[in-house]
């Protein structure tokens, strides 16, 4: 555990520089919230969503990144990386706290991603920005939890190169936690009203709608957030998701990690791989054709439905929801 004191020191000498340097304070400073369950794609919803912005001067700040200023993280994520996120957790969000703080009393507009776990905190942190005068907009990113949870593996063992550079682990409970709470976190900062501008977005950062404040707004919000979060796959998701697999499983075996959530996530992988492959290939060579049914579906139509179908192991058409998409581990 480090100290505040060493943490302190970090911060004013490192961070804030990185997180900071060069950006002017604003009379009227914005706080975005980026939120999304791990592997939904805040960092790239945020770029898009910055861009759109037009703020001069946003400040990033991601408690992932901030990982880093921990003295143990570069060793841990070598040698420990399932390890890596447990002991930075709390000197990461030790810090992010400390850039709020520091946006706050000088002024500068900032973007926050996080996963929206702890609903409270960011409630309390929206009504804090209020207080210092700041305008305030909070953003989620709506992604099928299939999706997101394939993302998180593509992240750790392709996103840093393969072994021994390997990216950022994300423990599969971590994930299904916050897939399981993350509509009802919806609706909670869309009802508050110290949240000027609610923004459901997709994937890409387009937006699904975006709404200021009314007596409607939390339903209409987990409206637009659910038809994203609970459809069926897309034909390139699917395509993707068969084609990382592979990929995912010899980085898998050149990292040699034997942990057991690790092994765990490479099985589940395997078997949606596997019920995919066996689903969609009768359509693969068709992928380019607009391939029309009797009641007019074009063939993406078709393939969300067959993937919301194929996933469903026993649900009885159900879509693969957060509390059944654990059922495929077992």
């Amino acid at each position: 555990m480090i100290g505040r004191e060493a943490l302190e020191q970090i911060f004013l000498q490192d961070v804030v520089g990185d997180v900071f340097g060069g950006a002017p304070s604003s009379p009227q400073p914005v706080t975005v919230w980026v939120g999304g369950q791990p592997g939904s794609g805040k960092t790239r919803a945020g770029v898009a969503l910055a861009e759109s912005l037009g703020e001069p001067g946003l400040c990033w700040v991601n408690g992932d990144q901030l990982r880093q200023y921990h003295p143990d993280f570069a060793g841990l994520a070598v040698r420990e990386p399932l390890r890596m996120p447990e002991v930075t957790a709390s000197a990461a969000g030790w810090l992010v706290g400390r850039c709020i703080a520091h946006a706050n009393a000088n002024g500068y507009s900032i973007l926050l991603e996080g996963t929206w776990r702890d609903v409270a905190m960011v409630r309390q942190a929206v009504v804090e920005a209020r207080s210092w005068g700041r305008r305030t907009h909070a953003v989620v990113v709506a992604v099928p939890p299939l999706v997101s949870r394939v993302a998180t593996l593509e992240r750790f063992y392709l996103g840093g190169g393969g072994a021994p550079q390997l990216g950022r682990w994300t423990p599969l409970a971590h994930h299904d936690l916050v897939v399981e709470r993350l509509e009802a976190s919806v609706r909670v900062l869309a009802g508050e009203r110290t949240v000027e501008r609610f923004t459901v977005v997709d994937r890409s950062g387009s937006d699904v709608v975006g709404l200021a404040w009314s007596d409607e707004r939390a339903n209409k919000a987990a409206s637009a957030f659910g038809g994203e979060f609970y459809r069926g796959l897309r034909a390139e998701e699917v395509e993707r998701l068969v084609g990382a697999q592979p990929l995912i499983a010899m980085a898998h075996e050149r990292a040699g990690i034997v942990e057991s959530d690790a092994v765990r996530a490479q099985g589940w992988l395997f078997e949606v791989a596997s019920r995919l492959q066996r689903e969609f290939s009768h359509v693969r060579a068709v992928r380019e054709v607009r391939l029309v049914e009797p009641r007019g579906r074009v063939l993406e139509e078709v393939l969300q439905d067959r993937a919301a179908a194929s996933l469903s192991l026993g649900f009885r058409g159900r879509r693969l929801g957060p509390r059944e998409m654990g059922d495929l581990e077992r």
